[in-house]
C-alpha cells in the first residue's frame, strides 16, 4: 500500500472592520496597588469604544484561561501570554459577539468593549499578600486586584 499526502494551501481573506482593532492598555500604575500577573508585570485590557445608541452601554469580556493547579504550573505559566504581559500583542483584532459589524454582531455591534486579559492564573480570584518564591522565581497571586484596578481605570 502506498500513502500519499496532499497538502491544500486556500488563501482566506477576510475584510477587517477598522473599528474592530483595538489596542493594548498596560495599566503601570496599577502595578503600585500590587495589581501585577504572575510575573511581577502590569496588567492590561483591549478596548473599543462604543457608539450611536451604544455608546452607554458595555461588554466586558473576561479572558478564560484556566488555573495553575501547582505551583510548578504556575512558575511555565508565568513565562506565557497567560502569565505575562509582555507576551501580549500591541492590537487585537474583535470578532463574533465583540465585532463591530450588524451583520455578525447585530445586538452589541455599536456597544463599548472591554477584553481583560488574564494572567494571574486563578480567574481574577487570588488576592495573596506576599508574593511567593518558587524554585528561585517569583509569582503573584493577584487576580482580584487587577480585575479591580481595571474598572477602576475604566470608570
Amino acid at each position: 500500500m502506498k500513502c500519499y499526502y496532499l497538502l491544500l494551501c486556500i488563501p482566506l481573506c477576510l475584510e477587517v472592520n477598522a473599528l474592530d482593532e483595538a489596542k493594548l492598555t498596560l495599566l503601570h500604575d496599577a502595578v503600585n496597588e500590587g495589581a501585577v500577573c504572575l510575573d511581577g508585570t502590569a496588567p492590561g485590557y483591549y478596548m473599543r469604544k462604543g457608539f450611536d445608541n451604544g455608546s452607554h452601554n458595555w461588554i466586558l469580556h473576561l479572558e478564560g484561561g484556566g488555573w495553575c493547579y501547582d505551583e510548578n504550573l504556575c512558575v511555565e505559566r508565568s513565562e506565557t501570554q497567560l502569565g505575562s504581559s509582555k507576551y501580549w500583542g500591541t492590537f487585537m483584532t474583535f470578532s463574533g459577539f465583540l465585532s463591530s459589524n450588524p451583520e455578525v454582531n447585530p445586538d452589541f455591534y455599536n456597544w463599548n468593549v472591554v477584553f481583560i486579559k488574564y494572567c494571574d492564573g486563578a480567574s481574577f480570584a487570588g488576592n495573596v499578600e506576599q508574593p511567593q518564591t518558587i524554585n528561585g522565581k517569583t509569582i503573584y497571586f493577584r487576580g482580584f486586584r487587577i480585575l479591580k484596578a481595571i474598572i477602576n481605570n475604566l470608570l
